[in-house]
């Protein structure tokens, strides 16, 4: 309530030239404590968000997304929260960035990662990524209807050279909770617990329709998106661009710490893809729509 208090006062600290890096030690004091997380008041958080909308800086979204999970696993609760308020205060064309533009206004020597335009924008697209993921499906549904985040977008920029590697990481994790980890892709029957045998009186039909479990439903989650791209059958483009990955590389650099983390995040989208059974060969053309 204290920080909450002041923070207007901060924030005019924040715009101006001085970084006193109020905003990320209020992060730290958050990360790691679910409980602190819960008590976390939603005053405050909006106020957050609207810093964030307004001064366009990457450590206010840092600040809601750090909220959204403990220890790598979604805080539900935290997530609806968050999700509200933004939605509430849906800010048009925020998440709106053209890297060409910003590596031509990119200082010489001074790496793209580094410029404030980029750095907020990878901010958002973390946040994003945190904000669908566990199938939040009011995160995903606004992310699809209201954001330019469309399927090609984020694989394209997932294989875009030119882009920052720390930028290619959220876009990888959002690939994982946005298109591929929103709903169960292999649907399997639930087991049937022993009972007593009932008389097998009647035809075969009729005993078979008495003991058999129904059918499992696949469920279209994109029947309710009017205009919303779907992704390609079988997340072919995705499987391809994920060998292109790979087979760029000739040698891994110690040093080279954030590629080598974007290896790490696309190696868990192959593991996403993989535990769906999105590369079983003997797949049947048409099996698998999203």
């Amino acid at each position: 309530r204290q920080i909450l208090n002041r923070l207007e006062d901060i924030a005019q600290y924040m715009r101006g030239d001085f970084e006193f890096k109020v905003a990320d030690t209020i992060t730290m004091v958050f990360s790691g404590d679910e409980k602190l997380m819960r008590e976390c008041d939603e005053e405050f958080i909006l106020r957050m968000w609207k810093l964030a909308a307004s001064v366009k800086a990457q450590r206010f979204v840092k600040f809601l997304d750090t909220i959204l999970s403990v220890d790598s696993s979604p805080l539900k609760f935290n997530q609806d929260r968050v999700s509200k308020l933004i939605r509430e205060n849906h800010v048009p064309g925020l998440f709106d960035i053209d890297f060409k533009v910003e590596a031509a206004n990119n200082p010489s020597g001074k790496p793209l990662a580094e410029a404030p335009a980029v750095r907020f924008h990878t901010g958002l697209v973390d946040m994003a990524a945190s904000l669908c993921a566990g199938r939040h499906r009011d995160s995903i549904d606004y992310v699809l209807t209201n954001t330019p985040l469309t399927y090609t977008t984020v694989l394209e920029r997932i294989d875009d050279v030119s882009i920052p590697a720390e930028t290619r990481i959220c876009y990888a994790k959002l690939m994982r909770t946005l298109y591929i980890d929103r709903e169960p892709f292999e649907m399997n029957n639930p087991v049937q617990t022993s009972r007593i045998m009932p008389p097998l009186s009647g035809s075969a039909k009729e005993i078979e329709d008495r003991l058999s479990v129904p059918p499992p439903v696949q469920v279209d989650p994109y029947a309710s998106l009017q205009g919303v791209e779907r992704p390609t059958p079988g997340f072919r483009d995705l499987k391809d661009t994920i060998f292109t990955i790979f087979g760029r590389q000739k040698n891994i650099v110690a040093k080279n710490v954030r590629h080598n983390e974007f290896l790490i995040e696309v190696i868990r989208l192959a593991h996403q893809l993989l535990l769906f059974g999105l590369y079983d060969n003997a797949v049947v053309p048409g099996k698998h729509h999203d």
